[in-house]
């Protein structure tokens, strides 16, 4: 399926009756020419994320009912956690205690903007997966009409869910199974008409529903959700790997479902580091080489540093001179993105350490509880923090050398119950342990 992604062609209004794009695909020997028409009858909405931070006068990073929390849900929805960097908005889930909830994770609905009612709404986008981990891109005003353009289960990320709420009632819902949705990035739309609704999935129809349908204004929602032992995708467990993101390219609502009149090319290309190698030290000029291919042809490799573009190369090799010397020290994420002649998009990353001199030794420094505190019954908890210039791998907690626990993301925390201390004189221990295996430590000492 051709799936056009030129940001830059998007921006300009659509004020003319149709809007034709059209772009030459070479497949093999052959050519095939691929046009798609806008229909530019009515309001539309399109929303590239080019650009950072969020526009909060389209988005907010609340829920439709203006909450950060849904009930019987285990996130809570931190605005830290939704993000805008390489071309795509970025929605981070994490093992992270908020709020008195055991994860963190990202929303973003259109409250700020007029709700829309009959169109044609597509989104571009990587999914998060795993056990508990459940995206979605909705359309709802809590009360009368929802639809779900798509919700995936994190433990099955090759079917994706279509439903239609009215009045609180699910009335229609369907599946479809096809590749792993978190392999890579897919267009998931909906047309919702007067007389149906119809769920496309890489520009294919997938689910219909036809009958009678308001016109209630409903918001747009795209989410991540982490379940519980009692919700639809139960709760994380061991096999759950963390952090997770929904990588979302753009969203785009047309009051008429644009045509396309030749299906192509749907293969993404691959791209991977040829240097340096995850967790490498470079200094100077580095050269930096991506390797980069496609079954068509590649268009184009971006290299990111840290979210930021800091090239593009239209031709191999893709090798970029990276002068370390306006970086500070520590560690930092290459990110290289490819583009084929379809705009299809694929990327890869390392993380590497800029060294300009020799690295200062970690250190870390409990800040909670103070040295000689007395405890009583209850919880006791532990606050550290860390100082490092390369990617702390882990914290682990000792009490009386006996390890309690190991943590391998920030804020770095621990509370223990006060029963595992007996009564007299103990030490608290904590470690930190980096990715080139250098370590630190600090220990107090408590009494109960």
């Amino acid at each position: 399926m051709f799936t056009f992604t030129n940001k830059r062609l998007l921006k300009p209004k659509f004020s003319v009756v149709a809007l034709v794009i059209f772009c030459l695909l070479f497949v093999g020997v052959g050519t095939y020419l691929v046009f798609r028409t806008f229909a530019a009858d009515g309001t539309t909405f399109a929303e590239e994320f080019s650009t950072s931070p969020l526009n909060l006068s389209r988005w907010s990073v609340r829920t439709p009912w203006n909450t950060q929390y849904t009930l019987n849900e285990a996130q809570w929805y931190d605005p830290a956690n939704t993000t805008i960097a390489n071309g795509n908005l970025n929605i981070r889930t994490e093992k992270r205690t908020t709020n008195g909830f055991n994860y963190a994770s990202g929303i973003v609905t259109s409250l700020p903007t007029p709700k829309f009612s009959y169109g044609y709404y597509e989104m571009n986008a990587k999914l998060p997966k795993g056990k508990g981990i459940w995206p979605a891109f909705w359309l709802t005003n809590d009360s009368t009409l929802e639809i779900d353009v798509f919700e995936v289960l994190g433990h099955d990320p090759n079917t994706v869910h279509m439903t239609l709420h009215k009045n609180r009632s699910q009335v229609y819902t369907n599946t479809f199974t096809g590749p792993d949705f978190s392999a890579g990035y897919h267009t998931f739309a909906v047309d919702w008409q007067p007389t149906y609704v119809r769920w496309y999935i890489d520009g294919v129809k997938r689910a219909e529903y036809i009958a009678a349908i308001p016109p209630d204004s409903l918001y747009i929602v795209a989410n991540t959700t982490v379940g519980t032992t009692s919700s639809w995708s139960g709760a994380p467990d061991a096999t759950t790997v963390f952090p997770q993101y929904y990588n979302i390219d753009y969203i785009r609502r047309f009051d008429q479902k644009p045509t396309t009149t030749i299906v192509a090319d749907t293969v993404p290309p691959t791209v991977s580091f040829a240097a340096p190698t995850n967790g490498a030290t470079i200094t100077g000029t580095a050269n930096v080489t991506a390797n980069a291919a496609d079954n068509v042809s590649v268009s184009k490799v971006e290299l990111y540093v840290d979210g930021a573009l800091k090239g593009t190369k239209t031709a191999a090799p893709y090798t970029y001179p990276l002068d370390t010397t306006t970086l500070v020290a520590g560690n930092h994420t290459l990110l290289a993105k490819a583009y084929d002649s379809s705009s299809l998009t694929s990327d890869s990353q390392v993380s590497v350490i800029v060294s300009t001199g020799p690295l200062a030794l970690p250190t870390i420094q409990i800040l909670s509880p103070a040295n000689g505190t007395v405890i009583s019954n209850g919880k006791v908890g532990i606050t550290v923090k860390v100082v490092d210039q390369v990617q702390v791998k882990s914290v682990a907690y000792y009490l009386d050398n006996v390890l309690m626990a190991t943590q391998t993301y920030s804020p770095y925390s621990y509370y223990f119950s006060a029963k595992k201390a007996s009564t007299g004189t103990h030490t608290i221990r904590a470690v930190l342990t980096d990715i080139q295996g250098r370590t630190a430590s600090n220990q107090i000492t408590i009494s109960r």
